[in-house]
């Protein structure tokens, strides 16, 4: 039996399982309240995050409104949006356009170990891009709510996104990313809060380098080994 839910408004129908060749559980992005699959979409080998609501009724009873089907230039400063939403199995999947990008905080700390040269233009970089977003989303009459360093990726050509934090809905707003506890912040305060996460991340990779140095220098070719491994004894 299908679900007896009215269709959510300005969704078009057609769109099937079918049409994506999921890869893996997601990496990044995953939704509050979802099982989140990196996914590339059949006909046109676009990447996507897939976002699996079970059961899909309630969902569907908030009726979310898809405001764009075409993904956002993922060669520019980006915010995310779902682009599609379509019911499978009892189920209900959310379809957000996402390319190959890497989360932020992962980003940060190899860049702090392997590249430190790099960090202050990687930050000075990201504020850059973070603003631009800021201003053309208030271009628009709109804000994110929830930019923080969880949310945000970079693609290999040097593109920082932030991953869409919401849904619209019928008569209300889903909140898809977002800490429960947290108040819906200024977004140009929200970019200061994400410099402080680097900052936190910073001193966590600084207060770990004494051990890294330690067992980089007993593992040198040519020095004896006198240490054990941590899974050599049981």
């Amino acid at each position: 039996m299908g679900l007896a839910t009215p269709p959510p408004r300005n969704v078009p129908g057609g769109t099937r399982l079918t049409d994506f060749e999921i890869r893996q559980g997601a990496d990044i992005g995953r939704c509050n309240g979802a099982q989140s699959f990196r996914a590339v979409r059949r006909s046109d080998g676009m990447p996507v995050l897939l976002h699996k609501f079970r059961p899909g009724r309630s969902l569907l009873e908030l009726r979310p409104v898809i405001e764009q089907r075409q993904p956002p230039d993922f060669t520019k400063p980006f915010v995310t949006h779902f682009t599609d939403l379509f019911p499978a199995a009892g189920s209900v999947y959310l379809v957000e356009p996402l390319p190959i990008c890497f989360g932020l905080p992962e980003v940060w700390r190899y860049v702090l170990v392997s590249r430190p040269h790099q960090a202050v233009p990687l930050a000075a970089m990201l504020v850059q891009q973070l603003l631009l977003i800021v201003r053309q989303l208030i271009a628009h009459g709109k804000s994110h709510g929830s930019i923080r360093a969880e949310n945000i990726v970079l693609t290999p050509a040097g593109s920082f996104g932030v991953l869409a934090a919401s849904i619209p809905c019928h008569r209300s707003v889903l909140w898809l990313r977002k800490d429960t506890d947290q108040s819906r912040r200024n977004d140009f305060y929200a970019v200061g809060s994400v410099l402080r996460s680097l900052i936190e991340i910073k001193t966590e990779v600084a207060s770990a380098a004494p051990a890294r140095t330690l067992l980089t220098s007993q593992d040198e070719p040519g020095q004896p080994h006198t240490h054990s491994h941590p899974h050599s004894h049981h």
